[in-house]
């Protein structure tokens, strides 16, 4: 916004405008930038440690290299690129920011290097109407994707109603994928996880507790070269819901260890 120069200039004065500074989301390293209901976070060609803590209405806030950006309330869709180097990348629901009562899609890409992704629901649940999706791809290096919905001790809870959907890509290298899940699925539990080229370890945990009567869809797929792959579908609740998995070996000679629930395809 210029500055308005009223009168009549002074002899021998210039009239200069001036520029007044707008609001900077940049943390040094990164770029964070609030759009509507969309937070984008953005690294550099540097190793970048950022750390997403949702607090739910309280807001969400971005940590990139020990700098903090302000809260960002409202946000519905977080899309984070971590560019090159190798970066670590987490997000975290808090106990403050509590169950899951409305949407959040959550979308990654790690880009060159080898880097980690690490998501903690902290036994949070969603409740009914919330639609929450995760969607990671590690790009080009040796990476460490991980998600945790739930534990034996603290369970996070689909209800009737509510959809939870995991969705990661290793991408090139060899990459080490891990989907850990735990609570009663009322609703609709959706998992995939693809390891992609080179040779790497990709493991479905999913526990369904006692009077889950929702839909689990899952598939753990190789890809290329010679795989470690794991889903394994347990819990009281295994009984109860209406499954649907596959464990898919894709090309190269792969191992595979699941449960008879699931179907298995291209494992020697």
């Amino acid at each position: 916004m210029y500055s308005r120069h009223s009168g009549r200039s002074r002899p021998g004065h210039k009239y200069v405008p001036r520029l007044e500074a707008l609001e900077n989301r940049c943390c040094l390293t990164c770029v964070v930038e609030v759009a509507g209901d969309t937070l984008r976070v953005e690294g550099d060609k540097a190793n970048n440690t950022i750390a997403i803590v949702d607090n739910g209405a309280a807001g969400i806030v971005v940590t990139c290299d020990a700098v903090a950006s302000p809260a960002a309330t409202g946000i519905d869709h977080v899309v984070v690129h971590t560019k090159d180097g190798n970066d670590i990348l987490t997000y975290s629901r808090s106990a403050a920011g509590g169950n899951f009562t409305t949407d959040l899609d959550f979308s990654a890409h790690l880009g060159k290097g080898n880097d980690s992704f690490t998501a903690n629901l902290n036994g949070n649940d969603l409740a009914a109407g919330a639609d929450v999706r995760f969607h990671v791809k590690g790009e080009q290096g040796a990476d460490i994707l991980t998600v945790n919905a739930g534990t034996a001790a603290a369970a996070t809870d689909i209800a009737l109603g509510a959809s939870l959907s995991i969705k990661l890509d290793g991408g090139k290298e060899g990459d080490t994928i891990a989907v850990n899940t735990a609570g009663d699925v009322d609703g609709t539990l959706k998992v995939r996880a693809s390891g992609g080229k080179e040779d790497d370890t990709v493991a479905g945990n999913l526990v369904l507790n006692a009077g889950s009567t929702g839909s689990v869809k899952a598939k753990v797929k190789g890809g290329k070269d010679d795989d470690a792959l794991t889903l394994n579908i347990t819990g009281a609740g295994a009984a109860t819901a209406q499954i649907d998995a596959v464990l898919d070996g894709g090309q190269g000679t792969d191992t595979g260890i699941a449960t008879a629930n699931v179907v298995v395809k291209r494992i020697p």
